[in-house]
């Protein structure tokens, strides 16, 4: 991200943002949860990704580098630093959050034995019958009509 990376630890002031750790989570940030988040500019305008404190990587420990270089650090409460200096002593010995299992479709329970078929999805138009599949619906419908 570059020079313009700080980042900064608070509690969560709306509990409307998002935790951007990727597929592992996305879930929204609850009013007064603590939050770490990475500030950067875009586009010539300040932003900041925010992330749980359980979402944490090792990878983002690294950059941070210590919980001396969180800004905001100051203002949390004295179990709330403790946890975080905490985090940050463990980041070696951590385990990366699991990521989400792929929502690529369901597979058959293993109870059942049997396969689900699979629903087709149409796309597009649909196709215009032929001039034979028009007369064979017409004989058709003048079956049923004489019934």
């Amino acid at each position: 991200m570059g020079e313009d990376t700080s980042y900064v630890v608070e509690y969560s002031r709306s509990g409307r943002a998002r935790c951007k750790a990727g597929k592992s989570c996305s879930k929204t940030i609850e009013k007064g949860e603590i939050r770490v988040g990475t500030s950067y500019l875009m586009n010539g305008k300040p932003s900041t990704s925010w992330r749980h404190v359980g979402c944490l990587t090792k990878k983002l420990l690294t950059n941070i580098g210590d919980s001396a270089n969180l800004n905001g650090m100051d203002t949390l409460k004295d179990e709330d630093k403790e946890r975080i200096i905490e985090i940050f002593a463990n980041k070696d010995t951590m385990e990366e959050p699991k990521k989400a299992p792929a929502k690529r479709g369901k597979k058959a329970d293993a109870d059942d034995g049997e396969e689900k078929p699979k629903k087709t999805r149409t796309r597009g138009r649909k196709k215009k019958a032929t001039v034979e599949e028009e007369k064979e619906m017409e004989a058709e419908e003048a079956e049923e009509e004489e019934e």
